[in-house]
């Protein structure tokens, strides 16, 4: 996984406004005969592998883990929204 200096930056500033320091990605179901994840601000499960990305404390459900290999976050603005956009993930519908 990476995440780049401007998701960082934009994770950070959420991090904050939320009072939450890490980026949790979770088993969100299946779908295509592979698991989904979903991304949320919110603390580290006691199963959760945990790391640090690019100074972004980062928890991974070991269920997903071996799918956020090769993402890389990203931030992306368009029209005056901001977001967080995950490249690299596989899909298969």
């Amino acid at each position: 996984m990476q995440i780049t200096n401007e998701a960082k930056q934009f994770l950070q500033e959420m991090m904050s406004r939320k009072d939450v320091e890490t980026v949790r990605f979770f088993f969100a179901g299946m779908g295509c005969g592979t698991p989904q994840m979903g991304v949320r601000l919110e603390e580290a499960q006691p199963k959760d592998h945990v790391s640090e990305v690019n100074g972004v404390k980062v928890a991974i459900d070991p269920t997903i883990k071996d799918q956020t290999e090769n993402i890389t976050l990203d931030f992306e603005e368009r029209e005056g929204s901001r977001s967080i956009v995950l490249h690299g993930l596989d899909s298969c519908c």
